[in-house]
């Protein structure tokens, strides 16, 4: 059993451990009906099955003669509960008493009041969740938004939730949300105890008097300035995955679902609007930097090694992209995602309840991310049966899903399909994606006594992403890239009421799929080739191959295995007047490769096998399972959430710090929030945070790099069989267990403001990173032997070889991963909703963005120039790279019109690109600050000496402006829905005006490139039958 197993089955065994410890103190169980009988009765029954007596004075209770409560097995204090909401006395358990006290206790003259004594007191709201047509509805979430203390429903749809709330609050509020029900929020008033809330949730529908079409900025316990998609939200985008729902956010651009390109999320920066220089590695650290967090465990892309050499192809380099034909073009589609974001494309939007984005400083139970989280939540229920079919030029998309109601001990189970079928063009076939996945969701209480809720999930889901040999294409190129997974989930919440824990909540997830890429090529030597398979540094004999023709392959086979485990434990304190929240958890994540990684036939090489500066790279197999390390790292996070009022001012603060152990480097990470309530409508709100994302697999681990350096090349042409290749083998290792975690230190301010008509939110952040992932082209000189041959017999003989003594330096370079990216982004957002005005039944949403960025790469460039002199001492230039900054301005108008009584809503989307604006500082990296010399010896430059005769052959030519800006441009988008009956139909046009303005990029000189700044007109329909 290897070490990290260890570790997670000891950390699962004190978990265990903790439960059966806490849960035998919970009280034992009653068996307890009441058919209008008195109270005394009901204390001499509990008393027979539990060690515990009953003290209180009989005037007491001798008013309680006619009581009834349904037949049910609970534990002591849920039995002792139930008779306090029906009689309104007080119990208390003193050792082995239980002492019975009237509702409203006498105070002692001269004490102090309670409310003057202690700040907080305990408010009890009970009630009952049902549907429209009066059903129960169990396994509901109540949860009271400003402590964000919640429960579930039980069998019945009743609750109990028990919350600390300062002694003058007269109010609290509620929100009840369930699979396929609109989100009830209710106001409760405190004067009784305890108070009572009839909770009745209607079916999502068009008939409601208000839908909501989009994201919404809510404090939550993620973050306190998240935005939230919920169901209602989710079903208008009419999504194929959650990234058609994404692309809703502030500052994301709104395009037609796409399943040809996989496909990620950057949230809060500009690189990829403006193509910056050298931005696909920060656009790819970004995505690597957001986790994607399914059920309250993170969806890991860690263990994700789908790239070829990163020492030959650097990190950006190393994505085995696909081909299509394009007219008489090659052009290539992206379709592995190593090394950056998760692909979307395989989390389809069918089974969510809600999804929140983290933009800024998230909890501290959140790690191993640098750029926010996107939190999905599902939940099983009791749904109708749901049938929806989806069609767009080239797409198709089925989905079916049904959540059952097992049993009063079995919970609820839902289970949903989803079926995707796209090609890159409807009129032929050639390129083409599907997408299966399907999924069981099981919620139920694990014990009696309902204290314990747990929710099991199982998914698997394939994809197929892959090209057709076109008949023109003389190079029969064709592409495929298999993904299948399967993943095991659960999360649960134990609750134990104890002065140690309020409960103890949990989660996990279990994953392990099976990748190919493959890319295949027709390659036509025409002379023969001169080839090498050794593995280890010195002097080997290759193989001469006569010249043929073949399929050239690049193949990867990737198994990566990943698990995530983590355990909170919450409880309240009070010290005076402020109330804390405590959370103590502990997380641990593993990831692993266990595939047979690089597939490659040294007999078959590429055209050239030469890849890069310094040329002679070349291929060999590489085994995951065999050479790559599993990675183990581990946190423990603590955060208080200090509720206080100042001035009769609320103040919600959250203080809490992350301890990180990943790549073995210890890290801490403090973050601060506060929401500061200044009135019923107006909150301002600040954050700061540190944050961590661990170096992927393939970063530390890359694989050896070959050189294969010709020493003797002799083809026999009389008799092939004894042609000569002798070739120096230089290898190298690499293992960076010394590249750091990449980090992020985020700033963040806002402000909200809410009326019954309209909700206002400003955001403004500062987010600066640090040691972002990239590669570094690091010299290699190697001394090599020369070799000679000796005279032959005969001309059909095979040539004998010798060492002459005399050694020659090989200039090699390869790539190395580094921590090398820093950037610092500010911004502005701006999010204006109305509710509807019924005059005109409409709705308005307003979204405004502006970011801008500073980018840079502090790796050096290395470049043999073009007009190199190779009798100059400096061969090679080293140079700065590019420091880049990028504008971006964009703004959102929708406008739904929504009918209830026709089942009708229409929504409208307006784009508008005020600003998009780059630039770098190119002058500053014209000129080189260093040089290596023929030994790949490093020399630093005197500026002062750059224009000298010794290195002015070094100095670039400026090919390029440094500035790019885009014009003023919009887009417009539609969709449609109309319920009948038991059906909806809906319609969707992306660019429904076909805008398409043209614009001529000048920026390279001598080389203009027009570029159109919207998609194409793009059309869809959807069918969802529900019954």
């Amino acid at each position: 059993m290897t070490t990290a197993i260890k570790k997670l089955v000891l950390l699962w065994a004190f978990v265990c451990l903790y439960v059966i410890t806490m849960a035998q103190h919970a009280g034992p169980a009653i068996v307890l009906e009441l058919k209008n009988e008195s109270l005394e009765t009901a204390f001499k029954r509990i008393e027979q099955q539990c060690g515990f007596r009953f003290a209180y004075r009989k005037e007491t209770v001798a008013a309680y003669q006619h009581i009834t409560l349904p037949k049910a097995t609970r534990s002591l204090a849920e039995t002792l509960d139930a008779i306090k909401a029906a009689t309104q006395l007080q119990w208390e358990m003193v050792k082995n008493t239980i002492v019975i006290t009237p509702a409203t206790p006498k105070a002692p003259v001269n004490a102090t009041p309670l409310a003057e004594r202690d700040a907080w007191v305990m408010r009890v709201i009970t009630g009952v969740v049902k549907d429209g047509r009066g059903k129960p509805i169990a396994f509901a979430n109540v949860v009271n938004p400003e402590t964000q203390t919640g429960v579930s429903t039980n069998s019945l749809g009743g609750f109990r939730l028990e919350l600390l709330l300062p002694s003058a609050t007269n109010t609290a509020t509620i929100v009840v949300s369930y699979v396929d029900k609109q989100e009830e929020k209710q106001e409760v008033k405190l004067q009784a105890s305890p108070a009572f809330a009839n909770v009745v949730m209607q079916d999502l529908n068009l008939s409601l008097k208000e839908v909501q079409v989009t994201g919404m900025r809510e404090a939550s316990a993620a973050s306190n300035s998240s935005v939230v998609f919920g169901r209602q939200a989710i079903e208008q985008t009419q999504p194929t995955s959650i990234a058609d729902v994404l692309q809703y956010l502030p500052g994301q651009t709104i395009m037609a679902p796409d399943m040809q390109n996989a496909r990620s999320i950057n949230l809060r920066s500009n690189f990829i609007e403006n193509r910056l220089s050298g931005s696909q590695s920060f656009i790819n650290n970004a995505a690597l930097g957001t986790s994607i967090i399914m059920d309250g465990s993170p969806i890991s892309n860690n263990a994700n090694m789908q790239m070829l050499n990163l020492g030959k192809y650097n990190i950006t380099g190393a994505l085995l992209n696909g081909t299509i034909k394009t007219g008489t073009t090659n052009d290539t589609y992206v379709a592995d995602y190593a090394g950056t974001g998760l692909d979307l494309r395989q989390i389809p939007a069918g089974n969510i309840e809600s999804i929140e984005v983290v933009s800024g400083v998230a909890s501290a139970r959140y790690g191993d991310l640098t750029d926010g989280a996107v939190i999905v939540n599902r939940q099983a229920g009791a749904t109708p049966f749901s049938v929806s079919s989806s069609f767009r030029e080239g797409m198709s998309q089925f989905q079916l899903q049904k959540g059952f109601n097992l049993s009063k001990r079995m919970g609820s189970l839902n289970v949903s399909a989803d079926y995707n079928y796209s090609n890159n063009d409807p009129r032929d076939n050639t390129k083409s994606y599907n997408r299966i996945n399907t999924g069981l969701i099981w919620t139920s209480y694990v014990d009696k006594h309902r204290r314990w809720k747990q929710t099991l999930s199982f998914n698997y889901t394939k994809s197929l992403d892959k090209t057709k040999v076109d008949p023109d294409d003389k190079n029969y190129s064709r592409s495929r890239f298999n993904y299948s997974s399967i993943a095991i989930g659960g999360r649960g919440d134990i609750r134990f009421n104890s002065k140690y824990s309020k409960n103890l909540t949990y989660s996990f997830r279990y994953s392990q799929a099976n990748q190919t890429s493959l890319r295949e090529q027709f390659v036509n030597t025409a002379s023969v080739l001169y080839v090498n398979n050794a593995t280890t540094s010195g002097v080997h004999e290759g193989e001469v191959v006569p010249a043929y023709n073949y399929i050239y392959k690049q193949e990867i086979l990737g198994k990566p295995v990943s698990f995530f485990g983590t355990v909170e434990n919450n409880l309240t304190a009070r010290t005076g007047k402020v109330l804390h929240q405590l959370m103590v958890g502990v997380s641990a994540f593993y990831d692993a490769n266990k595939g047979d990684g690089w597939q490659y036939d040294y007999r078959k090489p590429p055209i050239s096998s030469a890849a890069g500066l310094g040329g002679f790279k070349t291929d060999r197999p590489y085994t995951y399972r065999e050479t790559v390390p599993a990675s183990f790292n581990w946190s423990a996070f603590v955060e208080d959430r200090i509720n206080t009022s100042r001035l009769k001012i609320p103040l919600d603060l959250r203080a809490g710090l992350r301890y990180d152990r990943q790549n073995s480097f210890n890290l801490l990470s403090p973050r601060i929030s506060a929401n500061y309530t200044l009135s019923r409508r107006f909150t301002l709100n600040a954050a700061y945070g540190i944050a961590t994302k661990a170096p992927a697999l393939s970063f530390i681990n890359p694989g050896p790099t070959y050189f294969d350096y010709p020493l003797i090349k002799a083809f026999n042409s009389i008799n092939g069989d004894n042609s000569l290749y002798l070739a120096y083998t230089d290898v190298v290792y690499q293992r960076n267990m010394q590249l750091k975690p990449a980090s992020t230190n985020n700033y963040e301010v806002g402000a909200t403001y809410k009326t019954k008509m309209v909700d206002v939110s400003v955001s403004m952040f500062v987010k600066k990173q640090h040691n972002g992932f990239t590669s570094q082209t690091t010299p290699r000189p190697t001394v090599v032997p020369v070799y000679d041959t000796l005279p032959r017999a005969n001309m059909s003989d095979k040539w004998s070889y010798y060492d002459t003594g005399r050694d020659t330096v090989y200039q090699g370079f390869y790539a190395k991963p580094v921590n090398g990216l820093a950037s610092t982004t500010k911004g502005i957002e701006v999010m204006i909703n109305t509710r509807k005005i019924k005059a005109i039944q409409t709705s308005f949403f307003f979204a405004t963005s502006y970011y801008r960025g500073t980018y840079n790469d502090a790796t050096m460039d290395v470049i043999m120039p073009a007009n190199n002199n190779v009798t100059k001492t400096a061969l090679y230039g080293v140079y700065n790279n590019d420091i880049a900054t990028g504008e971006v301005l964009k703004s959102t108008l929708q406008t739904t019109h929504h009918f209830p009584a026709l089942g009708f809503i229409l929504n409208f989307t307006s784009e508008f690109f005020w600003l998009k604006k780059s630039w770098t500082n190119s002058g500053d990296n014209m000129n080189p600050v260093g040089y290596y010399d023929k030994n790949l010896e490093y020399h630093t430059i005197d500026p002062k000496e750059v224009a000298g005769d010794a290195y002015s052959h070094l100095i670039k030519v400026r090919s390029a402006t440094n500035e790019k800006k885009s014009p003023f441009y919009t887009n417009f988008h539609m969709r449609l829905s109309k319920e009948i009956g038991a059906l909806r139909i809906s319609f969707n046009a992306y660019n429904v005006f076909n805008i398409r303005p043209e614009w001529t990029d000048n920026s390279v000189t001598n080389s203009p490139t027009v570029t159109q700044l919207n998609e194409a007109p793009s059309y869809g329909a959807e069918l969802t039958f529900k019954f």
